[in-house]
């Protein structure tokens, strides 16, 4: 039986993110891993898209 090819999507155009200053926008992430002992460590991650910098009450761990 032939296999089917895969159909490929059209070049997306790409666009410039739109300009913002500081404290508009934020981006928010929730990160996660295991400790040497095996215990599983999570910190909420909140970073200001504008210069890159985080929230200081944003990242801590629970």
């Amino acid at each position: 039986m032939r296999r089917k090819t895969k159909k490929r999507l059209p070049d997306a155009i790409r666009k410039p993110l739109p300009k913002t200053a500081c404290n508009q926008c934020w981006s928010l992430d929730f990160t996660s891993d295991n400790l040497k002992g095996g215990r599983k460590f999570r910190t909420f991650n909140v970073v200001d898209d504008y210069n890159g910098t985080g929230h200081p009450a944003g990242s801590f761990g629970y």
